[in-house]
């Protein structure tokens, strides 16, 4: 009983893991969906916005219009960052030394790139030059053996930031590349099973002419021999009449049924030659075979 109990309780918890799983997928694949239909340029203007107000906030004491014009331009550029991600993380490197505190919008530009970009080498530098920007305002000032300490704090603090920034979009990129493999894995799968099915029905139209042409071609070949054999045996002029039409049918069905094999023969893939039919019978007498009569 304890035994059952067990297993019973397993079966629970394991029926209520795959419950949490699967609503945790649908969950996530739902946020997906919302996601991808925002647009592309609403997504950019509320980072400009957001990269706006940032710069707005951290902005150093008096401010002037060098320090307002690097500001707008850094943010503005952001806007591009789809197009240019190279060009606009270079623009928004000089809004480090505007600041008090590290700036957002390099380390926006700098995701964007990690997205797009391959060259791991080239990553690593805009990293590290992302992190050396935004200390340059603190190594400018005070004393030099609290600014040593409070820069090298800084420093790792902005290069932390900044792998995490290409981390982050180097995961995204890699997301991106496996669910394009599998859809090309579902693609062809789906691509071999279309095959599959049309080898399996090929297949299963060429047994389909065989038989017809081995059984039932054979059959109406008899039907038609015995028909002409009636024909020139019997002196009743109606069984003459009947055997002439049952022969002309039999002959016609089975040019039917030669075209109809040769179709399916044809679709599967095999050869269209065909089999003579048995011969026939060399009768002597007045008679012509109704095929070759005119009508």
């Amino acid at each position: 009983m304890r035994t059952k109990a067990v297993t019973e309780r397993e079966a629970v918890v394991s029926r209520t893991a795959v419950a949490g799983n699967r609503l945790q997928t649908q969950g996530t694949g739902r946020a997906r969906a919302l996601w991808a239909r925002v647009p592309a340029p609403v997504v950019d203007g509320a980072l400009v916005v957001a990269a706006g107000i940032d710069a707005w906030v951290n902005l150093t004491e008096g401010p002037g219009a060098f320090d307002l014009a690097v500001a707008a331009v850094a943010c503005g550029a952001l806007a591009l960052r789809r197009r240019f991600p190279l060009g606009v993380l270079l623009l928004t490197l000089p809004i480090a030394f505007t600041q008090d505190d590290i700036a957002l919008a390099p380390f926006v530009a700098l995701f964007t790139l990690a997205e797009r970009s391959r060259n791991r080498r080239l990553l690593a530098v805009c990293a590290f030059g992302t992190a050396l920007a935004g200390i340059i305002p603190w190594s400018l000032g005070g004393p030099f053996e609290v600014s040593r300490t409070f820069t090298l704090v800084t420093f790792v603090y902005g290069l932390a930031t900044a792998a995490a920034a290409v981390l982050f979009g180097q995961l995204l990129q890699t997301r991106r590349d496996l669910e394009r493999q599998m859809a090309e894995t579902e693609e062809a799968r789906e691509h071999e099973r279309i095959l599959h099915a049309q080898t399996v029905l090929a297949r299963e139209r060429a047994q389909l002419a065989r038989e017809m042409h081995d059984v039932v071609s054979h059959q109406v070949s008899l039907i038609a021999v015995r028909a002409g054999a009636l024909q020139m045996s019997t002196r009743d002029e109606d069984a003459k009449d009947a055997a002439r039409t049952i022969r002309s049918l039999s002959v016609t069905t089975l040019d039917e049924l030669r075209t109809m094999v040769r179709l399916l023969r044809a679709s599967g893939g095999r050869d269209t030659e065909l089999t003579p039919s048995p011969p026939w019978p060399t009768c002597t007498g007045s008679w012509t075979p109704a095929a070759s009569r005119p009508a």
